[in-house]
């Protein structure tokens, strides 16, 4: 007779459910990847025109600069976890978009002629 203990087929069980969480992480992580990849990969989104709903992280990425550096450039804090919208940072900054806006993209130039 070929029986298995109950404890062979507890570690059977556990491969299968973690070998399903890998699996799904891999998934989740490599379509992540995918989609990151195409849409830095169309032109309409490399140096798009700046909106009031994009972050410095966003224009630096579409513009092909330093993020941190961009913002050390506009006295702003780089703070990882907050995601402040260009709009935002005027507001705290008591400038108009507009104002800031126009900053960003002297910046922004003045990177670019840099490298």
């Amino acid at each position: 007779m070929n029986r298995k203990t109950p404890s062979a087929r507890r570690g059977g069980r556990i491969a299968i459910v973690l070998f399903v969480i890998f699996a799904a992480g891999a998934a989740f992580f490599g379509f992540r990847a995918v989609m990151f990849a195409i849409h830095w990969s169309i032109p309409a989104n490399i140096e798009r025109p700046l909106e009031p709903w994009m972050t410095i992280r966003y224009v630096a990425r579409s513009h092909d600069v330093d993020s941190l550096a961009l913002a050390a450039s506009l006295g702003v804090e780089a703070a990882p976890g907050r995601r402040r919208t260009l709009e935002d940072l005027a507001a705290e900054r008591g400038e108009s978009y507009a104002d800031f806006a126009a900053q960003v993209d002297a910046e922004l130039a003045r990177m670019r002629a840099d490298d």
